[in-house]
């Protein structure tokens, strides 16, 4: 077998990339000392051409491009969080459809809020993200980040969908 070597650039998500990606591909570099890693973290997608990436992994479905192959590698669970301050302020849901009447700090994706996704008897449910504020990382909805939101989001991401 041919031992894999030179410069593989790959792209991948900051959080996914930081606590999955990362350590897959120090086993890789183990596994292959000839190999080098050129690592972009980054929630911005990425034209793998234009930017010269080998490699890129997301977190959500696979984006159709031209001339690229996309493969399910893994399934990340998501939960929907809320501090009590919020659930006191704006009441607990009983429905799907309530979480989009509450506010929140709602990851931004490429620029879009896609809708929140929920396992339903005929399916998948979908809502509205409940979008007071956004955010582009995961560190503005962390507990720091939350409390420096204001009074709506201190405790917990008020309406975060994050990973489980």
């Amino acid at each position: 077998m041919i031992e894999p070597r030179g410069t593989l650039r790959a792209t991948a998500s900051v959080h996914f990339g930081r606590h999955c990606v990362i350590p897959t591909l120090t086993e890789l570099l183990g596994r292959y000392p000839r190999l080098q890693l050129d690592l972009s973290l980054t929630d911005r997608f990425a034209d793998l051409a234009e930017d010269g990436f080998d490699l890129a992994v997301r977190t959500g479905e696979p984006v159709a491009q031209a001339g690229m192959v996309g493969r399910r590698v893994a399934r990340q669970r998501m939960i929907v969080c809320a501090s009590p301050m919020n659930l006191e302020a704006q009441g607990y849901p009983l429905a799907i459809g309530d979480i989009s009447l509450h506010r929140g700090v709602v990851y931004l994706r490429s620029g879009m809020v896609p809708p929140w996704q929920f396992p339903a008897a005929n399916g998948l449910a979908h809502c509205n993200a409940p979008c007071r504020s956004t955010t582009n990382g995961w560190f503005g909805r962390d507990r720091r980040g939350c409390d420096a939101w204001g009074p709506d989001s201190r405790g917990s991401p008020p309406g975060s969908y994050v990973p489980a």
